[in-house]
């Protein structure tokens, strides 16, 4: 008895697996045409208005940038890379001074109670820089 060839085996083997890709996706086919006729038919979308541009633009006012220094703890300065990363994955990037201004106008819509709740677990720091030797 001979022994086939490894191209004929091969070309048996692919032939097969073919086969099988083709059975697969006659399965697939059939799975998804029963699923399609079981929906309901959805309403259509509605195609959001797109607001028109106005002709003459007003400009934007000038919003004054302020900069100012403030210590964190190193476990406050974790937090914030920590939100960065959930940012980074939600699909936007967003700065550290936007992470901050954005828990700072979180913070002024708290009650009074709820702030003082907030800010009394706060560790107090010392004011000033650390002496460097």
């Amino acid at each position: 008895m001979a022994r086939p060839s490894m191209r004929d085996a091969l070309t048996k083997s692919l032939g097969n697996e073919q086969k099988a890709i083709e059975d697969r996706f006659t399965r697939a086919e059939t799975v998804l045409a029963i699923a399609e006729a079981s929906r309901q038919p959805a309403e259509a979308p509605r195609q959001a208005e797109t607001p028109k541009a106005p002709q003459n633009p007003k400009p934007l006012p000038q919003i004054q940038v302020l900069r100012r220094t403030f210590a964190l703890t190193e476990d406050e300065y974790q937090l914030i890379f920590a939100i960065k990363r959930k940012c980074n994955l939600a699909g936007f990037e967003a700065a550290q001074s936007e992470i901050v201004r954005a828990a700072v106008r979180q913070l002024s819509l708290a009650s009074g109670e709820q702030l003082l709740e907030i800010i009394s677990k706060i560790p107090k720091l010392k004011p000033g820089r650390r002496k460097t030797k």
